[in-house]
């Protein structure tokens, strides 16, 4: 978001400190946030069925879309994920990062870019709605 003067941003009254005040930095999974990838058409879909206040859903904008779902750390494990949605989380075998980009517009995050920022009210996507809308909207196909 710019401001009336378009070289002086508005910054969002919450970023958590794992958001950076600038650019986009990788965050590695399952320190701060476990994350589900839906890969396709299908992400903006599951994003307009939660809602434009569901919590930090980062969207990829080049290439084949993809989306990432932030969901609490270590919440993923807890659920099937149907594909084209794949869960990350941290384990001993597997190391997953996650780019993360800033909050405010103009600071170089392209092509990540939020689709719904974090809130004080939602800090996170509730894992078990989101695997809910996931698996509502997979069933509708068959």
């Amino acid at each position: 978001m710019i401001g009336e003067n378009e070289l002086e941003p508005v910054v969002s009254p919450y970023r958590p400190d794992w958001v950076p005040l600038t650019g986009t930095t990788l965050r590695m999974v399952g320190v701060v946030f476990d994350a589900v990838r839906v890969v396709g058409e299908r992400g903006p879909e599951v994003a307009d069925a939660l809602g434009h206040a569901a919590g930090p859903i980062v969207h990829q904008a080049i290439g084949e879309s993809r989306m990432y779902f932030l969901v609490p750390p270590g919440s993923v494990r807890g659920y099937r994920w149907p594909y084209p949605a794949e869960a990350f989380s941290r384990s001993a075998a597997r190391y997953s990062y996650v780019g993360v980009p800033a909050l405010r517009a103009g600071s170089a995050t392209w092509p990540l870019v939020w689709r719904s920022v974090p809130t004080e009210a939602a800090p996170f996507v509730d894992v078990k709605l989101l695997n809910a809308t996931v698996r509502s909207l997979w069933r509708a196909d068959t």
